[in-house]
């Protein structure tokens, strides 16, 4: 496949970084494969977000069980438990609470001595927010902020434009979305999710380094469809407009 394209690109993060790596070795492939590596691993993700200054809730490597009832206490009791990796549509995450404690679901996720887990702030929020964003080597291009519900961490429906939030909030998530897509020299559409918390402030919550299921209405509602804006930079054509039509 390699030998018979000039440029290829990937559009699920979730597939061995080997494969993609091999691959960049015999064509050119678009966004760089290094991404794969931040994008599969939540704690390198967070630590990228806020090398970036950019604010997320607050989290911490867990390696043995003892370790994540030390922190829990940091979080009044309650957290979120996440494997580092092979966590998408809710999987790989439980909610520890009043029925959940430590010890059960360290023993559900497994032996975190050989890959660390992440434990993140359980924090009340209004809703959360993803942007679609795109760059080539000469532009960015953003569709417009979006609100998601999700059911059993599943996205379920997907407003446009995201009628929740006031202009700063806006301004600040497009902001740290262009940010973040400059600092990985990123070529191609990257989704970034956010959460908008009860106190109104906005963290961001992960990456994703494709066309996003909350982007599909773009095929119907926009000049350009994020599917498009993910070829054109490879085509060396400018991007396409985001406009809502």
């Amino acid at each position: 496949m390699a030998s018979a394209v000039d440029v290829a690109t990937f559009e699920f993060e979730n597939i061995p970084f080997s494969t993609i790596d091999y691959l960049a070795n015999k064509t050119k492939i678009f966004p760089n494969p290094n991404i794969l590596k931040i994008a599969q691993n939540r704690l390198l993700e967070k630590n990228f977000l806020n090398a970036q200054n950019i604010d997320t809730v607050r989290y911490h490597e867990i390696n043995n069980l003892k370790q994540l009832q030390d922190e829990l206490v940091n979080f009044n009791g309650k957290g979120i438990l996440k494997t580092s990796t092979m966590g998408y549509d809710g999987k790989g995450q439980i909610k520890i609470e009043n029925h959940i404690n430590a010890e059960e679901a360290f023993k559900i996720l497994g032996n975190a001595e050989k890959i660390p887990l992440i434990l993140e702030e359980f924090c009340h929020f209004d809703g959360e927010i993803s942007i679609i964003i795109t760059r080539n080597k000469a532009e960015i291009a953003s569709f417009a902020p979006l609100k998601n519900i999700h059911k059993n961490g599943i996205l379920h429906t997907t407003t446009v434009p995201a009628p929740s939030i006031n202009p700063a909030q806006e301004a600040k998530i497009i902001d740290a979305a262009k940010e973040i897509i400059r600092r990985l020299d990123y070529v191609g559409v990257l989704c970034v999710e956010f959460f908008v918390l009860k106190n109104g402030e906005v963290v961001a919550n992960e990456i994703a380094p494709r066309p996003h299921n909350s982007g599909h209405y773009t095929q119907n509602a926009c000049l350009t469809s994020q599917f498009e804006q993910q070829v054109r930079p490879m085509a060396r054509l400018p991007l396409g407009s985001t406009e809502l039509i």
